[in-house]
């Protein structure tokens, strides 16, 4: 009992310790530079399981006062062939990523585009398919989560304080540095999407990605890297 009783206390500790929030380096108020530019991306993710050694992707979204799509792959040990076009109305991005003589896992690829406000992106056709070595085709082990706007965590369209404030208390209090994309991050009881918190987009969370809020706050860059 006496144990059941530690093993209780230090659970809500925890949870405790979570939810403590902390003073962002800028006013929750703060906001981007007014000539700040703003990044939608899409992240894809492969399931380590399902021994895939192929993702092939389309991406496409309309071109008012956006920009081409451009892929980028999380690490140097994959390989990737592909490009965009433009339309009459849309951009269209796609290609195919392998692995370099290994199975492709965990966050593999992301495509973005930066707008000249949130309002102006409009999504189109998405797909992301995994293939085996053999060809045949891998059903659900490719997982490309929602496109979202680049450090807005909390999803009111804005990028300011308030979202720096979200990822330096993950950071600080809730392990948010290597959690898996898949998973929650939960902050005052609120569950947030752990892919989001991937500001600089390298496949992973960690303190560079608050160094990068702060910097597109004070307006020393105008938009996040593609």
């Amino acid at each position: 009992m006496r144990n059941t009783i530690k093993k209780i206390t230090a659970a809500l500790a925890s949870a405790v310790l979570c939810a403590v929030p902390m003073a962002s380096a800028m006013s929750a108020n703060a906001i981007a530079d007014k000539n700040a530019r703003f990044t939608f991306r899409q992240t894809y993710y492969v399931d380590a399981t399902a021994k895939v050694t192929e993702v092939r992707h389309a991406f496409s979204c309309k071109r008012y006062n956006t920009d081409v799509p451009v892929a980028e792959k999380t690490s140097r040990y994959l390989n990737y062939s592909g490009g965009g076009s433009a339309g009459d109305t849309y951009y269209n991005c796609g290609g195919t990523l392998t692995g370099s003589g290994s199975y492709l896992a965990g966050v593999v690829l992301s495509v973005s585009t930066y707008c000249n406000d949130p309002s102006d992106f409009h999504q189109g056709t998405t797909y992301a398919r995994g293939y085996k070595a053999d060809g045949t085709e891998s059903p659900n082990s490719v997982r490309s989560f929602n496109t979202f706007l680049v450090g807005d965590l909390n999803g009111d369209k804005k990028v300011n304080g308030t979202d720096s404030s979200l990822l330096e208390n993950a950071l600080r209090n809730c392990g948010a540095a290597g959690k898996d994309f898949k998973s929650q991050i939960y902050i005052n009881g609120q569950g947030y999407d752990a892919y989001k918190f991937d500001i600089d987009g390298n496949g992973a969370i960690g303190w560079s990605d608050l160094t990068l809020m702060q910097k597109y706050e004070r307006g020393q860059i105008v938009r996040f890297a593609k």
